[in-house]
């Protein structure tokens, strides 16, 4: 494809509510191939509306987003499917998944036949597709990563490994007290770290008083300088 010119892609399934693809190019390009699916059900954990009728994957080869200069895609709604779920015609938006959101893309109804009400939407690149109405979906509260379902179970538009609450966090080490580093993980870093900090050597232990051996020797003394005074008294007696 040169520069500036256009090529179609006609899609003729009942299944996909996608009727064709027109893809023009700013750059040229050799090779290139676009493919449309219809998916069974949303691959996301988000809902792209309150009420959604067809989720649909766009992909290409040889050919990168920025080539294009405008991509449109044609598509049809059935005028049953409307009507039992209670959606105006006006209300039909196709959307976009990119950078971890739905997007609601330039939409416009271009007409109708017997059965279905068609449309036509333009859109920056391929990705993710879904139709559906202009209500938003009710907000769910985000689940808990699963690091090994290949889904993004907490709608922050990354999926196992490459989330960060699959990654594993830090653990602590015994504080190093001059690396400018919270080893630890305790908030506190180097001589700030009670780790770090010198105790106070330990108190002496405090003065006993007399020990049991001194006195026992004290009354022994007493005890001898009693006798002693004793005996003197009984001698000066018997001299008298």
């Amino acid at each position: 494809m040169d520069s500036g010119s256009s090529a179609v892609l006609a899609v003729n399934n009942e299944n996909i509510a996608i009727t064709g693809v027109v893809v023009e190019v700013q750059n040229s390009v050799a090779n290139a191939e676009v493919k449309v699916a219809s998916l069974s059900s949303n691959p996301l954990t988000v809902a792209a509306s309150a009420k959604a009728y067809q989720y649909l994957q766009l992909t290409k080869s040889n050919l990168a987003d920025t080539d294009a200069s405008k991509i449109t895609i044609s598509f049809r709604v059935p005028k049953s499917w409307l009507t039992s779920n209670s959606v105006a015609e006006a209300d039909i938006v196709l959307y976009r998944y990119s950078e971890g959101t739905w997007n609601a893309l330039p939409t416009s109804r271009t007409g109708d036949d017997a059965n279905n009400v068609l449309y036509q939407a333009t859109t920056p690149g391929f990705s993710t597709f879904a139709i559906g109405t202009k209500e938003a979906p009710p907000a769910v509260e985000p689940g808990v990563e699963v690091c090994t379902d290949l889904t993004d179970n907490d709608g922050d538009g990354l999926v196992d490994s490459a989330d960060p609450d699959c990654q594993a966090l830090p653990q602590p080490v015994a504080e190093i007290c001059d690396d400018a580093i919270d080893n630890d993980l305790d908030g506190l870093v180097d001589s700030a770290d009670t780790d770090c900090q010198v105790a106070p050597p330990p108190a002496p232990p405090a003065e006993e008083g007399i020990s049991r051996t001194m006195m026992a020797w004290i009354i022994v003394g007493i005890i001898v300088i009693v006798a002693a005074v004793g005996y003197f008294m009984m001698q000066r007696k018997k001299a008298e």
